[in-house]
C-alpha cells in the first residue's frame, strides 16, 4: 500500500523556511535586469555590463572606485541599455555583446542613440 505523506507548511517550520528560501531566490532570478554600454568623452573606450538595479550601478560607476575599470579609463556616459526579462538573459546577453567586434558594438550602440547621447542623467 502506498504511503501517503502530507506535510503541513503552516505547522513544519524546516519546510515552510526551505520553501520561503527557495521562493526568495526564484524572485530574484525573474527581475528585470539590464545590459548596458558605457563610454568615455571621446568614445574611445566601450565597457559592458549588467545588472538587476541599472541607477545604482550607474553610481557606482561614477563614483570612480580605485582599482575599477570605469575609473582607470574615465567611463561615465551610458549610450545603449537593453532590458531583459531575468537576471540570466541579461548575462547571456552582455556575453554575446562582450564577443562582438568593436565594430559591431558600435552598430549596436548607434542603432538606439545614433549620437551617442547620455542615457542617464
Amino acid at each position: 500500500m502506498p504511503v501517503n505523506l502530507h506535510i503541513d507548511r503552516t505547522t513544519d517550520f524546516a519546510a515552510n523556511r526551505v520553501c520561503k528560501l527557495w521562493h526568495d531566490e526564484y524572485l530574484k532570478t525573474m527581475r528585470i535586469s539590464y545590459v548596458y554600454i558605457l563610454t568615455n568623452k571621446d568614445n574611445s573606450v566601450l565597457y559592458t555590463g549588467v545588472t538587476s538595479n541599472l541607477s545604482q550601478r550607474i553610481s557606482e560607476h561614477r563614483a570612480k572606485s580605485k582599482g575599477e575599470f570605469s575609473a582607470r579609463y574615465n567611463l561615465c556616459k551610458v549610450v545603449y541599455i537593453e532590458e531583459l526579462p531575468d537576471i540570466m538573459s541579461a548575462i547571456a546577453r552582455e556575453k554575446a555583446i562582450k564577443m562582438l567586434s568593436r565594430a559591431r558594438k558600435i552598430q549596436l550602440i548607434e542603432r538606439i542613440n545614433p549620437f551617442w547621447k547620455e542615457l542617464v542623467e
